[in-house]
């Protein structure tokens, strides 16, 4: 089942499999058949091992960091319809997350950051405008 727990228990049991770079490492073979005919988008580059494998194999990898108010990401985590989460379950998550898996040297080490506090118009016409940048 798609839970909050088994998700948990899945990227924590690949980890330990693969050590904390396991996504970056399964995510390889399918980014090279990609990058050769077109740019590539990873998204949900959460440990600072992922980071230093794909910087290592992809030197001119740009990293962008979506950053959102802890206040209104938790309301949004709480009404959302795949597996809502309550402010405690998100900030549990979110904990685990900062010590398990070296989450925040990604979002900390990030190009460039991408603002979503208000509506998805909003949100899309900053990921424009960065795209514009680039």
């Amino acid at each position: 089942d798609i839970t909050q727990d088994n998700e948990r228990f899945m990227r924590e049991k690949l980890r330990k499999e693969y050590g904390m770079a396991a996504y970056a490492i399964l995510s390889i073979p399918k980014i090279d058949e990609y990058i050769n005919e077109n740019n590539v988008i990873i998204d949900g580059l959460y440990s600072w091992d992922e980071l230093k494998i794909l910087k290592e194999k992809y030197p001119d990898l740009i990293i962008v960091a979506v950053i959102v108010d802890k206040k209104i990401r938790y309301q949004r985590l709480n009404i959302r319809d795949i597996r809502p989460l309550s402010n405690e379950e998100a900030t549990n998550r979110d904990i685990k997350e900062l010590e398990n898996l070296s989450k925040g040297g990604p979002i900390a080490y990030a190009d460039y950051f991408v603002m979503n506090n208000g509506t998805e118009e909003e949100y899309m016409n900053n990921i424009k405008k960065l795209v514009k940048e680039l």
